[in-house]
C-alpha cells in the first residue's frame, strides 16, 4: 500500500527565503523608482533648454 503525500507550495521553506523574494521585489520597485527619477530630470532639463 502506497500512501500520498500532499504538500502546500511553500510548505517546509523557512521564512527566510520568502524575506528573499521580498527584498528583490522590494530592489526592483527602487530601480524602477530610480530609472523614473532620472527620467524625469532628462525631462526637466530638456524643458529648460527649450527643446521640447
Amino acid at each position: 500500500m502506497t500512501q500520498e503525500v500532499t504538500r502546500a507550495p511553500g510548505d517546509g521553506e523557512p521564512p527566510e527565503s520568502r524575506w528573499g523574494i521580498l527584498k528583490a521585489a522590494a530592489a526592483a520597485i527602487a530601480a524602477g523608482a530610480a530609472a523614473v527619477t532620472a527620467l524625469c530630470a532628462v525631462v526637466e532639463v530638456l524643458l529648460a533648454l527649450g527643446v521640447i
